[in-house]
């Protein structure tokens, strides 16, 4: 589990959300409310799918669901949540993303 991830404010702009993904190498983003709770999750391919439409709309729009696990669960549980390629995003007992899992495929 990465503790150290970047993660989107649903609000965000598509345009935006594309420029701050380029950036970075982690494979799918974590998109948060305004109490760090994921709201679901994007990569740099869903966005720009979503920006060929031509319609501006917020990231959270376009964000699909993840696996979520509790951060606290036995790394077996942890490994069996997911398959190669299904973001995993763990939560606190509050509902808070504390880290994210990436399965390679």
């Amino acid at each position: 589990m990465h503790s150290q991830f970047s993660s989107i404010p649903a609000d965000t702009p598509l345009d935006h959300a594309i420029a701050f993904v380029r950036e970075s190498s982690q494979p799918f983003f974590p998109v948060v409310d305004a109490g760090l709770r994921a709201l679901g999750v994007v990569t740099l391919d869903s966005l720009e799918q979503a920006a060929a439409v031509g319609v501006s709309r917020p990231v959270s729009q376009v964000a699909v669901p993840a696996v979520r696990v509790q951060s606290s669960a036995p790394i077996d549980s942890l490994l069996a949540s997911a398959s190669p390629g299904t973001p995993v995003v763990a939560e606190n007992p509050s509902g808070q993303i504390v880290g994210v899992i990436a399965f390679r495929a």
